[in-house]
Formats: C-alpha cells, sequence, structure tokens
C-alpha cells in the first residue's frame, strides 16, 4: 500500500502486509508479516493483528499484538504483545508509557521517562496461555452467576410447589431449568478441568 491507512478503516489479509506510509487509527490484520515504514499513531483506535513479525519506526496510542516479533524504534503510550520478542532500537529505543508484554524478550535502550510516566514491561510469560486462562476464569465467572440465577429460580418454584401453587406449565419449566442447570454444571467442571491442567505448566 502506496500512502497512509486512516482512522476508521479496516485491512485483512492472508499474506505479508505493507504500508509505505503511516496508520492512523486504523484496524490491521494480517495472516504474514506486518511492515509499517513510517509508523503507527493510532489515536486510541489503532490496532493491529500480525500472525508473524511487525516491523515500524515507531508505535504511538495504538494496541499491537504479534505472535512473532515486533520491531519499532519507539514505542510510546500502547499496548504491545509479542509472542516472541519486542526489539526497540534506533536512535531513541525508547519505551515509554504502556505496558509492553513479550514471551522471551523485551530490548531497549531507555524505558519510562523523568516524569514519572508509569511503563510496565512483563517478560516470560506464555502470552496465548494466559489468554486462554483469562478466557476460562471469564467463563467460570459467568456459568456461576447463571447457576446463582438458576438456584434462585428453582427455590422459588420449589416453594410454590410445596403450597400445590405450580401451574403445570410452571412445571415443565422448572425441569427445563434444572436440565439447564446440569448442563451448567457439567460445564463448569469441565473448565475447572482445564483451569488446573494450565496452572501446572
Amino acid at each position: 500500500m502506496k500512502g497512509n491507512v486512516i482512522t476508521g478503516f479496516y485491512v485483512k489479509a492472508m499474506n505479508d502486509i505493507e504500508i509505505n506510509g503511516v496508520v492512523e487509527g486504523a484496524v490491521i490484520e494480517s495472516n504474514g508479516n506486518i511492515i509499517v515504514k513510517r509508523g503507527i499513531q493510532g489515536y486510541h483506535k489503532g490496532k493491529l493483528i500480525s500472525r508473524g513479525n511487525i516491523y515500524t519506526k515507531f508505535i504511538e496510542n495504538s494496541d499491537i499484538y504479534a505472535d512473532l516479533d515486533i520491531h519499532a524504534e519507539a514505542i510510546m503510550h500502547s499496548k504491545v504483545i509479542s509472542g516472541n520478542n519486542i526489539e526497540v532500537n534506533g536512535k531513541k529505543g525508547l519505551i515509554v508509557g504502556g505496558i509492553c508484554k513479550a514471551k522471551n524478550e523485551i530490548r531497549a535502550k531507555t524505558v519510562g521517562s523523568p516524569m514519572g510516566t508509569v511503563t510496565v514491561l512483563e517478560v516470560g510469560i506464555d502470552i496465548q496461555l494466559k489468554s486462554k486462562y483469562t478466557e476460562i476464569k471469564n467463563k467460570i465467572n459467568e456459568i456461576k452467576s447463571n447457576l446463582e440465577k438458576l438456584d434462585k429460580t428453582i427455590k422459588l418454584f420449589t416453594r410454590l410447589a410445596k403450597g400445590n401453587n405450580l401451574s403445570d406449565e410452571k412445571r415443565k419449566l422448572l425441569i427445563k431449568i434444572i436440565d439447564s442447570r446440569k448442563v451448567l454444571i457439567n460445564q463448569l467442571n469441565d473448565l475447572k478441568e482445564q483451569l488446573s491442567s494450565i496452572e501446572e505448566k
């Protein structure tokens, strides 16, 4: 692509994407590498997702994810996640603000600023595994919340049944709710096993 990719655009490709200009608040997704020659200015809207590597001059106010390496001369106030290494080279080699996560290494000449800007670096974390762990935890919490609602309904219907105040329609509904609860319990147990498996790794 010869020019800039401006705010509001969405670009997706199966292979490598090469942009000669700047990415401005756009979403770029590639199953290969992403090369942005002049830099990425996300305006808190921009997002790049690569199943390969990402190469660019600078990253600012953007969300960046690559399965492999991320290369830039400066990273500012962004969320940058790499399944391998983050390499910040060039004259400045600066990381300031935001959060950078890499499975193996983060290399930079300067991290943070004299102004005390909060800059977070995380290394040695399997990003995909952590993402899966978080996803499972969220599902478990969702199922627990649904079970609480079902249990309240079951208690109410059971109380009505004892006083012969439960209609045939509601009796059928109660049976369905009990069946749904059993399904959720099975799902919950399965997710707990998956969580334990991840925690052991």
